[in-house]
């Protein structure tokens, strides 16, 4: 349930904004799970965030370019949410050696 809450666009929306503290979205996230019966804290949604998303681009980093997507539960739902984000890209090293 929190991949769900966490990926909706609404919400994915409300974390663009870099200057600003997100605590207070991540408790509207542990409040939307407690109303559906799971007891969970701001804190603990964020760092459970944290760490499949750091697992996610550990295991995407690894890949190699047509193997086939992992056999990971939580695979698709992150692929969906961070796929396509710039910060989920490998950072583009240039060298300006040669530039002319």
């Amino acid at each position: 349930m929190l991949l769900e809450i966490f990926g909706d666009n609404a919400v994915q929306a409300k974390f663009k904004n870099i200057r600003k503290s997100h605590t207070h979205i991540w408790n509207q996230i542990a409040d939307k799970l407690n109303a559906m019966g799971f007891c969970r804290t701001g804190g603990q949604c964020k760092d459970r965030i944290a760490n499949l998303k750091k697992r996610y681009l550990e295991i995407r980093r690894n890949m190699r370019s047509g193997s086939s997507p992992p056999e990971w539960v939580y695979w698709e739902k992150l692929h969906i949410i961070y796929g396509l984000k710039p910060s989920a890209e490998p950072e583009l090293l240039m060298d300006s050696f040669g530039v002319r």
